[in-house]
C-alpha cells in the first residue's frame, strides 16, 4: 500500500504501481467516487475518438447558438465525462 500527502492546492499523486494497474498516462482523466465514509474509489475515464463522440452524441435539433444549454446537453456533458461500466 501506497501513501501520499495532501498538499494545501489538494493536489494528489497517484502512485507508480496504481497509475500502472489503471494504465494512466500523462493527461488521461480520472474519475472519482466515494463509496464509504473515508474510501474514494477512482477509474480512469476511457478515451473517446471525435467520429465515436460525434455517433455517440448526435445533435438532432437546430442548434440556436445564442442561446443558454438545455437540461438535456448539460446531461449529455455529464455522460461524456462518466465512466461507462
Amino acid at each position: 500500500m501506497a501513501v501520499g500527502k495532501v498538499p494545501a492546492r489538494g493536489q494528489v499523486t497517484v502512485p507508480r504501481d496504481s497509475r500502472a494497474a489503471l494504465a494512466v498516462k500523462p493527461g488521461d482523466l480520472l474519475s472519482f467516487r466515494p463509496v464509504d465514509r473515508g474510501k474514494v474509489e477512482f477509474t480512469r475515464v476511457p478515451r473517446i475518438q471525435l467520429v465515436e463522440a460525434l455517433d455517440r452524441y448526435r445533435i438532432t435539433e437546430p442548434v440556436d447558438e445564442g442561446c443558454q444549454p438545455q437540461e438535456w446537453q448539460l446531461t449529455a456533458a455529464a455522460d461524456a465525462a462518466a465512466v461507462d461500466e
